[in-house]
């Protein structure tokens, strides 16, 4: 059983699989604490209620290919069974987690997005060096130009899909970003508000 914030079917509007139609589930619970989080409202922990295969069950419903677990943080919570589940329902999974915390089940994930938020967390959270070996992409929230430098430096070693994306798609961020010139990191900003999608 898990703690589920709502189940919807949107488009992704982040990182490599933007556009792609996707079954979200946004799980309830976070202690990460970023100043600008956009989802405030699951970080408040709670009954851990909703069935792993009750939500399987939706998604398939749904139509859609591709589950995306975000939050919250939804590696606070045991996602095993979760995965499994879809895995059974020969449905794709991708999961979006701030990389504060490791679990193996991660390996299993088709798309492991890793969004570190050492720069913002409330508490002494920093990147789990696995995601360095693992994660498939990192989308790096960037408020001002250190923060650039900063990821530079944490991401040394990582060969994977590295993207900026400027915080609340300001584009004085986009500029700053853009003038570093930088070839191996893309930019990206959050799609979903500029087409008002969820």
């Amino acid at each position: 059983m898990l703690a589920i914030n709502e189940e919807f079917l949107s488009y992704q509007g982040e990182g490599e699989l933007a556009g792609t139609r996707m079954y979200f589930v946004r799980t309830q619970g976070c202690g990460v604490g970023c100043y600008f989080c956009d989802t405030k409202y699951t970080w408040k922990p709670e009954k851990q209620d909703v069935n792993e295969k009750d939500i399987v069950k939706r998604a398939r419903a749904s139509g859609a290919e591709w589950v995306c677990i975000t939050g919250g943080e939804p590696l606070q919570q045991n996602l095993v069974r979760l995965v499994n589940e879809i895995y059974k329902a020969n449905l794709f999974v991708m999961v979006e987690t701030s990389g504060v915390e490791w679990h193996p089940v991660l390996k299993r994930f088709h798309w492991l997005c890793c969004s570190p938020k050492d720069l913002f967390t409330t508490k002494n959270y920093s990147l789990h060096k696995r995601f360095i070996e693992h994660a498939h992409e990192m989308k790096c929230v960037v408020t001002k130009e250190e923060d650039i430098d900063f990821y530079i430096k944490l991401l040394e070693g990582y060969s994977g899909i590295k993207t900026f994306q400027p915080v609340d798609n300001n584009p004085e961020i986009v500029k700053i970003i853009a003038k570093r010139n930088l070839k191996d990191w893309k930019i990206r900003i959050q799609q979903q508000k500029v087409m008002q999608l969820r």
